[in-house]
């Protein structure tokens, strides 16, 4: 054979000068696994029995597909979840072969993650390795994929026999997901959690700090500007970090996504019912998509409780299955089937007492959002002062948190540890002229975050 990976120089070629290649590339971490008889083109590389893979290797945006397969098993949600890759299969040689139709499949019926045309287009040769009909169930196959932190997946084949792949068989196993393992490496950037550390002790010991946020100026630079408003919390500290606040869906520092949350002491920081916003995604159904906010508002807020003419609010918080007293809606989980399993189709509902959809957000959107912004989190408690404007201390410890899945945050909102607790209004200003202010946040109270992911640890700074 005279395939990409099995010439003569490619069987001798070493792990540390592939590491070393991909360092090069500005690649930042590397994951490997073995293959099984069933990862080949024809089966599709198994990625994992849930959706961590997700929070592990990057993807583009998620779609809803509907799915193809007449088994019986998969009736009851045939509908499946693609996400595109930006992959390519990389030579010894620093080579690249894009794969421009290589995507992961999810198929919340099982559940499970596969690769798939990872080959279709490619000018990569593999030689029948993973050709179910000639070497593609082989042992001894691995599968490394080296990330950049730009979202492009760096790939190599370690066929049996080989120098890597003999290394691979005895090297020390780290998991990063129920299926891949880590390889320790120190690519451009060194390990994202002890920079955060880093950055979070010199905050921590610095004492309190001045109400900032960071604004851009006529110049479009940016620099830290007094803000006097009384949640500046979370924008102090992103100041702090050099985070600007724009308002995206992608992690806030280096991939750890930085919750702040005020405590009346710093020695009470862990097992308390402070709420904690989790993510705000605007909903992508029901009246409120087809209508807007403003119609939606009229139909299922209610007149300003403090009695402020020309204003209506939609607010309060909104439990799974439990009716909300001021919006007689409740909230519903429709296509989720037990611990782990759910309907790619399926949504978060707001309904109304005759079934009318007030609002509701996709699996798919929530699952988009979900992997962008808690595969890493970092839970900062802090100190308010009690003047004006508000000066903030960060305490210790901090509470990271590594490793999620959505059915967790599914379970979350089945069980009521995560609720809806929306703050939407709309008013008539001094012209007349109706505006409203958007916010659908989902909150958890802090003592029942640790529920969300799978690694949970108190960092004394």
């Amino acid at each position: 054979m005279t395939g990409t990976y099995d010439l003569s120089e490619t069987e001798q070629y070493s792990l540390d000068a592939l590491l070393e290649l991909l360092r090069e590339k500005g690649v930042t971490k590397v994951l490997w696994k073995p293959l099984q008889p069933n990862d080949n083109s024809k089966n599709q590389p198994y990625f994992g029995g849930d959706f961590s893979a997700l929070n592990s290797i990057p993807t583009g945006p998620l779609t809803l597909h509907k799915g193809t397969s007449n088994k019986p098993s998969t009736r009851a949600g045939k509908s499946v979840i693609k996400a595109p890759l930006n992959f390519f299969w990389l030579s010894p040689t620093g080579y690249e072969f894009k794969a421009p139709n290589a995507q992961l499949i999810l198929y919340p019926q099982y559940p499970e993650v596969r690769l798939s045309g990872f080959l279709q287009g490619s000018k990569v040769t593999m030689s029948g390795w993973m050709n179910s009909e000639k070497e593609g169930r082989t042992p001894g196959r691995h599968l490394i994929l080296g990330i950049h932190p730009e979202g492009k997946i760096l790939a190599y084949l370690a066929v049996p026999g080989s120098v890597i792949a003999k290394a691979l068989e005895t090297h020390t196993q780290e998991t990063e997901t129920t299926v891949f393992n880590r390889i320790n490496f120190s690519g451009k950037s060194s390990d994202t959690k002890q920079l955060l550390l880093n950055e979070l002790r010199q905050i921590h010991q610095a004492g309190w700090h001045k109400s900032v946020r960071l604004k851009k100026d006529a110049l479009g630079n940016i620099a830290p500007a007094n803000y006097l408003a009384p949640n500046g919390g979370g924008y102090t500290l992103e100041a702090l970090l050099g985070v600007f606040p724009n308002g995206d869906s992608a992690p806030d520092f280096m991939g750890w996504e930085i919750k702040q949350y005020g405590v009346s002491s710093c020695e009470k920081t862990a097992n308390i019912s402070k709420a904690v916003t989790l993510m705000t995604p605007e909903p992508d159904g029901g009246f409120y998509k087809k209508e807007g906010v403003n119609e939606f508002v009229k139909k299922f807020g209610y007149p300003d409780k403090l009695g402020r003419e020309n204003r209506y609010n939609f607010g309060g918080t909104h439990y799974a299955n439990k009716e909300n007293p001021s919006t007689k809606l409740v909230l519903q989980l429709s296509g989720f089937r037990s611990n782990s399993k759910f309907d790619a189709d399926g949504s978060l509902q707001l309904c109304s007492q005759d079934g009318e959809v007030a609002a509701s957000w996709s699996f798919t959107k929530m699952l988009e959002h979900w992997k962008k912004k808690h595969a890493q989190a970092a839970y900062v408690p802090a100190l308010a002062s009690k003047e004006t404007p508000k000066e903030y201390f960060y305490c210790s410890p901090v509470y990271l948190a590594e490793g999620t899945d959505f059915s967790f945050y599914l379970n979350g909102i089945n069980s009521g540890n995560v609720y809806y607790d929306p703050g939407i209004k709309l008013e008539k200003n001094a012209a007349g002229k109706e505006v409203s202010k958007r916010r659908s946040q989902f909150r958890v109270r802090f003592k029942e975050v640790k529920s969300l992911y799978k690694k949970w640890s108190a960092e004394n700074l």
